[in-house]
């Protein structure tokens, strides 16, 4: 089996566009087309044995019969157009539609469908063109390829069985499905500046940070005497230490999830749901970061890396770019 699967793929290679022919066209006989067969036989020994012209007929014509249908049936799948191409994106354990496009120059009929690592469940086509919808469903997470799409047919009588192996270059992110989670905050009581900083008030700081009413106990360095000689109420100056805190910098390690899949799924929700509010962010995933910005291709991006992080793919690209990294040094050396 493996070899025969080696040898399809060497004559199919992924293409976004599948024109069937003689080439990529399989056919053997079904196991009523096998009886069938068997049946001529009997017949054709038998009218040979007495000598019978009417026995001998019949065989020729089931004969001919048989032929036709073997004819017909390769007939129906030759010159089909099959075209799919594109990246998906998609939960896990939710269900994945794809349309795949299918045309001929004549009408086809009774083709079935369906893709080799999914239950394949054979949905009726009939007609000159069509857009198919097959549903695929993933339990992991990850990049995933969709494998093999069969196109099979036993069209006219189910005497013979024509099938066809097509691949084509699809990807499907499978992210983790998400879960409600919110932005993580400083766990400190903080104000926010007309300049974009969370601080901390403190009594302890080099900047400057507002009045408030002086109480009993406070140190007296504190008190803005200038007030108090004009008579004001005693007031203390409250300074603090100003920490940049950018809230839309995405990190796993601020994730409140018991374990690494709770909090890639709640980077999940953060992502799907600031891209929904068009809110720029980037995102820190360990040693990998993915710079600030927004839209449908940057929550790909970040969707993409949460699915691969901590898989073989994961390790694969990163080893990838350690030895372009290496070959780089090396030239420059």
């Amino acid at each position: 089996m493996k070899r025969f699967t080696a040898f399809v793929d060497k004559r199919l290679p992924e293409h976004a566009r599948h024109v069937l022919t003689h080439r990529t066209i399989y056919i053997l006989p079904t196991g009523f087309g096998c009886c069938f067969l068997g049946f001529i036989l009997l017949l054709f020994v038998l009218g040979t044995n007495y000598q019978n012209n009417l026995i001998l007929f019949v065989s020729y014509l089931l004969s001919s019969a048989f032929i036709i249908a073997m004819l017909y049936s390769f007939h129906n799948l030759l010159g089909i157009v099959v075209s799919c191409q594109g990246e998906y994106f998609v939960q896990t354990e939710q269900e994945l539609k794809l349309e795949i496009d299918i045309k001929s120059s004549r009408e086809i009929y009774h083709v079935f469908y369906g893709f080799e690592q999914q239950n394949r469940q054979f949905t009726h086509v009939a007609g000159s063109k069509n857009s198919l919808k097959a549903i695929l469903l993933f339990n992991h997470r990850g990049v995933k390829k969709v494998g093999r799409f069969t196109l099979l047919s036993e069209f006219p009588l189910g005497l013979f069985k024509t099938w066809t192996y097509v691949r084509f270059p699809l990807s499907v992110v499978v992210y983790p499905h998400p879960i409600a989670c919110q932005l993580v905050e400083l766990t400190n009581v903080t104000v926010q500046d007309d300049l974009g900083l969370t601080a901390q008030p403190l009594f302890e700081g080099d900047d400057f940070y507002a009045l408030a009413p002086y109480q009993q106990g406070w140190p007296l360095t504190r008190v803005a005497w200038k007030n108090v000689a004009k008579g004001q109420a005693w007031q203390i100056k409250q300074t603090a230490h100003y920490v940049r805190y950018d809230r839309h910098v995405l990190r796993l390690a601020d994730m409140p999830g018991r374990d690494l899949e709770t909090q890639l799924k709640q980077l999940c929700y953060l992502v799907l749901d600031l891209s929904y509010g068009q809110q720029p962010f980037s995102l820190a995933l360990d040693h990998q970061m993915i710079a600030e910005s927004q839209g449908e291709k940057h929550s790909q991006q970040c969707l993409r890396l949460i699915a691969q992080y901590g898989t073989d793919q994961d390790s694969k690209t990163h080893s990838s770019i350690d030895d372009k990294e290496l070959h780089r040094h090396t030239i420059g050396c």
